[in-house]
């Protein structure tokens, strides 16, 4: 991530794979103009609470605060 700082507030946008998402990252990027998505660990401090199981090709999402949360079950 050191080498991204120098791209905040220009227009980019950040990718991240499960070990560096976090709400928190997400929502601190957002405040200095910067977009960022990527997959995330369901027990990453921040996430909402799984309210029920899912079924093949459903998915449910959440969104708060500028993030949205999106879970899907493919197969």
């Amino acid at each position: 991530l050191q080498h991204f700082c120098d791209h905040i507030g220009k227009g980019h946008t950040l990718i991240t794979n499960n070990w560096y998402s976090s709400p928190l990252l997400y929502t601190l990027l957002h405040k200095y103009k910067t977009n960022a998505y990527g997959t995330i660990r369901k027990n990453r401090i921040g996430m909402p609470d799984e309210k029920k199981k899912i079924k093949p090709r459903e998915f449910e999402y959440q969104f708060s605060n500028n993030l949205l949360a999106l879970r899907w079950f493919d197969k």
